[in-house]
């Protein structure tokens, strides 16, 4: 035992070599190059490490159980997402292209699978020592953080990139560490997978900021930690049978969720939903209610509809009161019917959205409420 500890301190001491080579070539090498870097280096070493600790059997009864609880997860913190995105609204996400690819996906997917078998095959032989457990940890964690790191002048850009990359990243490499010695490495694998590539298989994702990620990221990472931690994998060791939900009554309806989620919430179909985030619309929709548009073409647009447009970032939802022609365009004049005036701003087809439909009572509310929270100011 105490062999291996001294082994697995050389690891990490090795580690710690690759971080020092980071720091060093954080203004001279690209961030693309930074990661083939990284790679290469980390193949390097797992052959050693292979070669002297041998790999351990990959065989947790809990280990199935396990992705699955982290995939039941990740799918209700994705329609959580989708619902934020109702307000805070939508980007788009990466374009598939060779650059795409090259430095973005396949790094994404090689230094994930090269440090979860790395970290299984290190902290397998540490036998729960938690020094050696941490220290591996905050290493992985700071090569992730020094990937992300650019040039930072002020004080205010050390707090944001404390706030959503150091806090988020040791939490997902603490939970990786955890999930590692006590299932194995392929549920780290499927979870840093799902979460990094996201942006590059969905085509539109929820712009709620780096704050608000950092924190459903954070969340997410401790949810997962409670729920393994109180026993939802234990298992009934006579009959080598996990003792867990049945996987398709939980997740076939988050899936189903899921999908009409992005389909009304992402704007990319006709219909769409938006959060109602004042009182300039009562009696007919309340603060905190979701509308249903209909993406519907401009000419059908009416004197006395709901016309749904933007104005600077905010989504504004007025009624119609007159529509005029200036330079072969159409042109709306709006006011909300709460408000003793009419909007200043004349709408056109260059912030025109589509027309309100029909209302969901309250289910708005959380977004506008986490927007005035975490956004404004």
């Amino acid at each position: 035992m105490k062999k291996n500890l001294k082994l697995i301190y050389i690891v990490e001491l090795a580690l710690f070599f690759l971080i020092l080579i980071l720091c060093s070539t954080l203004n001279v090498m690209a961030n693309n190059y930074r990661n083939y870097l990284v790679i290469t280096f980390l193949l390097l070493l797992i052959i050693p490490c292979y070669y002297i600790f041998g790999m351990p059997k990959d065989n947790n009864y809990n280990k199935n159980s396990g992705i699955r609880t982290i995939i039941i997860f990740i799918m209700i913190f994705g329609i959580v997402g989708y619902l934020l995105g109702i307000f805070l609204g939508f980007n788009r996400g990466y374009s598939i292209t060779f650059s795409t690819i090259f430095n973005g996906i396949i790094p994404i997917i090689l230094l994930t699978i090269i440090i979860e078998i790395l970290r299984f095959i290190v902290l397998k032989k540490a036998f729960y020592n938690k020094i050696a457990i941490v220290i591996f940890t905050m290493l992985t964690s700071l090569i992730y953080i020094l990937l992300y790191l650019s040039d930072i002048d002020s004080s205010y850009e050390i707090f944001v990139f404390f706030s959503t990359i150091i806090i988020p990243y040791i939490a997902i490499e603490s939970l990786c560490s955890y999930l590692s010695v006590n299932i194995g490495f392929l549920p780290c694998i499927v979870f840093k997978l799902i979460i990094f590539l996201y942006p590059y298989i969905i085509p539109i994702v929820p712009n709620y900021g780096d704050y608000i990620k950092s924190v459903l990221d954070i969340l997410l990472c401790f949810s997962i930690f409670v729920t393994i931690n109180k026993g939802l994998l234990e298992f009934d060791k006579s009959k080598k049978r996990v003792n867990r939900f049945n996987f398709n009554v939980f997740t076939i309806p988050l899936i189903i969720v899921l999908l009409l989620m992005i389909v009304f919430t992402s704007g990319i179909f006709k219909y769409q939903l938006v959060a109602i985030a004042s009182n300039s619309m009562n009696p007919i929709y309340y603060r905190g209610d979701a509308l249903m548009i209909e993406k519907c073409n401009i000419k059908d647009i009416k004197v006395g509809d709901v016309l749904v447009f933007k104005s600077e970032k905010r989504i504004i939802t007025h009624r119609v009161i007159k529509i005029y022609k200036e330079n072969d365009k159409i042109k709306f004049i709006t006011k909300g019917d709460n408000n003793k005036t009419r909007d200043v701003l004349i709408s056109d087809d260059s912030n025109y959205i589509g027309k309100g439909i029909f209302v969901l009572k309250y289910i708005g509310y959380p977004t506008v409420w986490l927007n005035e929270k975490f956004m404004e100011g």
